[in-house]
């Protein structure tokens, strides 16, 4: 019996990346979409400076409306907007991921 705090491993052979990439590829989407890609120093410095101005930004928000849903919604934006900020920190200016490294 395995312990519930073990990370799920998931094995997957060469040739089956190779056929997940190649379906990526097909469908628009780069076959690290939903890889890591370990930010550079300059980069996570950036970010830092993102997060703090999302951050700022959800304070403001908390702080001068009302609980309800429309303002958890404007938190979860913000997130999924801060988020998406460090994707576009990591890619090239053209939109496409750089290799890691």
């Amino acid at each position: 019996m395995s312990d519930r705090n073990d990370p799920v491993q998931v094995s997957v052979t060469r040739s089956h990346r190779m056929q997940i990439s190649s379906i990526m590829r097909k469908h628009g989407l780069y076959p690290t979409t939903f890889g890591f890609l370990e930010p550079t120093d300059e980069q996570k410095a950036r970010m830092d400076k993102v997060r703090d101005a999302f951050a700022e930004c959800a304070s403001h928000v908390l702080e001068n409306l009302p609980p309800s849903p429309d303002r958890d919604h404007v938190i979860r934006t913000l997130r999924d907007a801060a988020m998406w900020a460090n994707v576009c920190i990591t890619r090239l200016p053209d939109g496409t991921p750089r290799e890691n490294g």
